[in-house]
């Protein structure tokens, strides 16, 4: 029915325990118009973006285990992070649709010398171990962010929320936010009238 309330569910869980299953099987298996998205996909969006020729989407985007897959470290990482395409990317696009809407233009600045600082630290620790993950990109990356003082704790889940009112147009049943984990995201999901499940293996 056009215009009814949307319900929204956050799924709060330890690494592995199967928030991400719970998801899919809500989405695949409910009989019911989900919509699943994590706090961690601009993350995802930018692993893929800059280094997708060589992070598939399932790396990017599925399950734990894939997200674990170790990826060979290869020299053209380098190139592709220093291009100029994706130097643009990052600073006019990527940077600011994930601070803007919050925070103001005023903390682009600041806020992309930290992405390319821990872009760079992925890239030199990538090249020590010859390889990497996935989530060996997302995890720190997603910490670093917002423990930074020039962007604050609430990085993530402000941005998700801004997805969720997007996709609350496309009118689904449930939106489903899989990857709830830290004490003020739930804080401020439960603040928006989000849903928090807990997820035990």
């Amino acid at each position: 029915q056009e215009g009814k309330p949307v319900r929204v569910i956050g799924l709060r869980g330890a690494s592995g325990s199967g928030k991400d299953e719970v998801g899919r099987i809500l989405r695949e298996e409910s009989g019911l118009r989900v919509v699943t998205l994590a706090l961690a996909d601009p993350i995802k969006e930018l692993l893929r973006c800059v280094w997708g020729e060589w992070f598939t989407y399932s790396q990017c985007f599925g399950a734990a285990e894939q997200r674990d897959e170790s990826v060979p470290y290869d020299p053209r990482w380098r190139a592709a992070f220093d291009s100029e395409r994706t130097q643009e990317y990052i600073a006019t696009k990527w940077t600011p649709r994930i601070m803007c809407s919050w925070y103001g233009s005023h903390i682009v600045p600041p806020a992309l010398g930290v992405v390319l600082t821990l872009c760079e630290e992925w890239l030199e620790s990538s090249e020590v171990r010859g390889k990497s993950s996935a989530r060996q990109f997302i995890a720190p990356f997603a910490i670093e962010m917002r423990e930074a003082s020039q962007v604050g704790q609430d990085v993530w889940v402000n941005r998700c929320l801004n997805d969720v009112e997007a996709f609350k147009k496309m009118q689904p049943d449930l939106c489903v936010i899989t990857d709830v984990r830290h004490g003020n995201v739930c804080k401020k999901l439960k603040e928006s009238g989000v849903e928090i499940w807990k997820v035990i293996k």
